[in-house]
């Protein structure tokens, strides 16, 4: 019973970050045809507090809804190629949270969140790219031209969601009581 009811709790937690995904993504910074979030920081901490599947599942729901209802375009070809990017961030983290026995240090976290942050801009410029080719949205210079400051912007809020999500999952843990096994 006690295994079903921790299940209960997160499945809450994650229903909860799935929610701040959503909301992450549609208050975003919108210039030069690029979007700048904070999307990414439920997706981390559903990944150090449960592990992979739960990081995944966090990113891979909350962008399906987010694409369904807020983005304006709904099921694409290319919808899975947006999607991608969050499902392996939340993949990532979950991984090195699971190596760590789900209590990992600050370095590791920032190194972790960095590396995420530099394949998640790479995947979301090929999937910008593949829009280009596809529909002719974006012209080369759009798709490549800020690509520079999207990977120093990455780096920066990775190491800013590092910073803070250890003491966030700390806090979440104590007051729902929960402990992973």
């Amino acid at each position: 019973m006690k295994k079903k009811y921790l299940s209960v709790r997160m499945m809450a937690v994650d229903a909860v970050l799935v929610a701040m995904y959503v909301v992450l993504n549609s208050v975003a910074i919108r210039s030069l045809g690029y979007k700048f979030t904070l999307d990414a920081f439920p997706i981390i901490v559903g990944g150090v507090l449960f592990g992979p599947v739960h990081g995944s599942l966090i990113g891979f729901i909350g962008s399906l809804i987010y694409q369904l209802f807020f983005s304006g375009y709904g099921i694409t070809p290319t919808t899975a190629l947006w999607m991608l990017p969050v499902v392996v961030r939340g993949l990532i983290i979950g991984l090195y949270s699971k190596s760590k026995d789900y209590n990992p240090k600050t370095f590791g976290l920032i190194i972790a969140t960095i590396i995420c942050g530099v394949l998640t801009t790479a995947l979301n410029t090929l999937a910008l790219y593949t829009d280009s080719i596809i529909f002719k949205y974006y012209s080369y210079e759009l798709v490549f031209g800020m690509l520079i400051p999207k990977f120093i912007i990455s780096i920066i809020l990775a190491v800013l969601f590092a910073l803070i999500t250890p003491h966030l999952v700390k806090k979440i843990r104590k007051n729902i009581k929960l402990k992973i096994s």
